[in-house]
């Protein structure tokens, strides 16, 4: 990514606009859909979508498109779902499966920080501090084409320096899972919270719960190349206030791991330390070196 901020900011705004302009790989509906919404009150993409376009683009991105909007009629919205067979989400909006795409949207009203008081929620800028992970604080309009982020936004994911946004969620320990496979996945580091809830959540329920829980919801499966016992330890440098650069251990071998999965198929070395690197098609400069990445994308779920 560029090191400038609002080449950052210009950078998502034209992959954005191409996935909302473009009929290929059926983006059409998502468009026809957001259209659907953007006729009962103006909405916006949140959160996993924008990240992944942000740190892959448009070719990696292959996850769910989470969307939030400002309804005033409730029960004109409700009717509406249910006409075109939205079920409810777990956390208190709808989702569609579309042809192709699956789409999830929340009315301003029924996001869960609004639900549960954690914060004021009455325009959808009020979005961007309600999401667990900085790196979901960010908004694109279909209707504009502009974005809108939270200060600091773009720095951290050009650093891959993953924090915490708003701690109270629904879903902490799947949280913890989803940080980690962002560290694999865009080889983030944690800021100290972060870290911090990671560990918490390790010691509250077991390593072996957390990649139960990874192998249950996701397709791909990266924990089981930590070594718990390291992972631990470099995570109570979060408690002392300290970033944590999370590495997954290389002395286990790769047998199925998740590469099957992910369009370039990045192979595994392992560097002068012995840590595991990820080695993807393509090489992200950064001021220290080369920066591989993966090309494939996590599956998004922006916790609202």
């Amino acid at each position: 990514m560029s090191a400038h901020p609002q080449s950052d900011e210009s950078l998502l705004k034209r992959r954005a606009r191409y996935f909302f302009s473009t009929d290929r790989r059926a983006r059409h509906e998502v468009r026809a859909f957001a259209s659907t919404i953007g006729a009962m009150g103006e909405c916006a993409v949140v959160g996993g979508m924008l990240r992944d376009l942000c740190l892959g683009g448009n070719r990696a991105f292959r996850s769910d498109v989470d969307f939030v909007a400002a309804v005033e009629d409730l029960a004109e919205f409700d009717k509406a779902m249910r006409g075109i067979g939205a079920s409810v989400n777990r956390f208190g909006g709808y989702g569609v499966k579309l042809d192709v795409w699956h789409v999830d949207v929340w009315p301003l009203q029924r996001t869960w920080a609004a639900r549960e008081g954690h914060a004021d929620v009455t325009r959808l800028q009020d979005v961007l501090c309600t999401t667990f992970f900085d790196w979901d604080a960010v908004l694109y309009f279909p209707s504009s084409g502009e974005v809108s982020a939270r200060r600091g936004y773009f720095e951290g994911l050009r650093n891959r320096i993953l924090d915490v946004n708003l701690l109270p969620n629904p879903n902490p320990m799947g949280n913890a899972v989803r940080a980690l496979r962002y560290a694999c996945m865009w080889e983030a580091s944690f800021a100290p919270r972060l870290a911090c809830h990671v560990d918490r959540q390790i010691a509250e329920h077991g390593w072996e719960t957390l990649v139960n829980t990874e192998t249950r919801s996701f397709g791909t499966h990266h924990l089981r190349w930590f070594d718990p016992e390291n992972l631990v330890r470099r995570l109570k440098a979060g408690h002392r206030g300290a970033n944590v650069a999370v590495v997954a251990n290389a002395s286990r071998r790769h047998r199925d791991g998740p590469d099957d999965e992910l369009a370039g198929k990045p192979s595994r070395a392992v560097d002068s330390k012995g840590t595991k690197t990820l080695l993807g098609s393509r090489a992200a400069q950064t001021r220290s070196g080369v920066r591989r990445t993966w090309r494939g994308c996590p599956q998004t779920e922006t916790l609202l």
